[in-house]
């Protein structure tokens, strides 16, 4: 009996660990938008069918893929989304809008939260196979060209500075991380042709974010660290 009461903690706490996560997961995106002033254009990725992503995908189907499904799939299907979360559609192509969700399943089963206690559980080999997998797929997303049909303006530091303080009300400079911007030949720091992101840029974009949320979101479960 007591065994079953642990285990259904943990599974508890692992659950609720995984939506927490997934929560600010999914909560970054506006506040990486606020660095955008101007829409995107829709900006596709090319067909990498380089050799390096050829090899991820033979990869993924030889033994990446029966991980996912075997250890993760069961209980984040089209039926069954537990904590809002979906896996079965992940493949070996690496699709854009997949890869901060790859980010997350590397950080969860490296950490032995998922599975959850109670479930079948992967041996440390296939954990390091599965955390070595996603870290080359990640590298080679990321450095993968998109085509060059449409860029999107970002607000200067400064304006992105202001905008973190009144929307999420932190006093805190968050964007000592971002390089300075550019001056135009007119001395205007807001000059539309520099203020492109490019992709280093994003990722200091979600840096800040997910920095932001730590000081804004509070949970109410723990105690304030004094």
């Amino acid at each position: 009996m007591s065994g079953s009461l642990r285990s259904a903690s943990n599974s508890n706490s692992a659950c609720s660990t995984l939506s927490s996560l997934f929560i600010r997961l999914f909560s970054v995106f506006p506040v990486v938008v606020l660095g955008l002033l101007a829409p995107l254009c829709a900006i596709a990725a090319p067909e990498d069918d380089d050799a390096r992503g050829a090899v991820l995908r033979e990869s993924f189907e030889k033994s990446i893929g029966s991980l996912v499904q075997t250890y993760c799939s069961r209980c984040h299907n089209a039926e069954e989304m537990e904590s809002g979360i979906r896996v079965d559609h992940l493949n070996g192509r690496l699709d854009d809008r997949n890869l901060r969700l790859w980010g997350a399943i590397q950080e969860l089963v490296a950490g032995e939260v998922m599975p959850p206690s109670d479930e079948p559980q992967p041996t440390d080999e296939q954990r390091q196979i599965l955390n070595d997998w996603i870290d080359e797929a990640l590298a080679f997303a990321r450095s993968r060209e998109g085509e060059k049909n449409g860029s999107a303006r970002r607000l200067t530091v400064t304006q992105y500075r202001d905008t973190l303080r009144d929307f999420l009300g932190i006093e805190d400079d968050l964007t000592d991380v971002l390089p300075p911007d550019g001056i135009s030949k007119d001395g205007f720091a807001n000059n539309g042709r520099t203020l492109l992101l490019s992709p280093l840029l994003v990722e200091r974009y979600f840096e800040i974010a997910e920095t932001a949320l730590d000081l804004c979101l509070v949970d109410e479960d723990s105690k304030p660290v004094i």
